[in-house]
This record gives structure tokens, C-alpha cells and sequence, in this order.
């Protein structure tokens, strides 16, 4: 029960920490392109945003997390099967 409570712990960690990646990378993408390409209220430190624009990065945080993790179980599926 306890390491169960562990892992989600981490799964909420690795969760924030990877929409607060995707917003810095957001910013440095957004640096050098025209400001009516982006979203100008959107250029501020993931901590200043509001919740329902981090919202935005936690959305696409959970489906990169989901992503890559069919993606590394498909790699040892395959290994699995040499």
C-alpha cells in the first residue's frame, strides 16, 4: 500500500516536472518567431501562469508520459521477441 502511494507520488512528480519542461521549451521556441505566432499571455514562468493555462501543459505532459511509455514497452516487446 505504502509503495503504491510512493509510485503515484512519483507518477505526479514526473507529471509537473515534465509540464514545467514543455512550457520552458514553449518559451525558448517562441523567442525568435513573430508575436502573432504564440499565445502572449503564455510568456511568463510556468509558476506565474494561471491554472488553466498550466492546465494546457499538464494535458500534453500526461500524453507525452503516455506516449513514451507505449513506445518503451513496444522496444521490449520487440526485444522480447528476438
Amino acid at each position: 500500500m505504502i509503495y503504491q502511494h510512493k509510485l503515484q507520488e512519483l507518477g505526479r512528480e514526473m507529471w509537473e516536472q515534465t509540464a514545467r519542461q514543455l512550457h520552458t521549451w514553449y518559451l525558448e521556441a517562441t523567442q525568435k518567431i513573430s508575436p502573432d505566432s504564440f499565445n502572449k499571455n503564455a510568456q511568463k514562468s510556468y509558476d506565474e501562469l494561471s491554472d488553466e493555462q498550466k492546465s494546457i501543459d499538464l494535458y500534453i505532459a500526461g500524453k507525452l508520459i503516455e506516449r513514451v511509455s507505449e513506445v518503451i514497452k513496444l522496444g521490449f516487446t520487440q526485444e522480447e521477441d528476438k
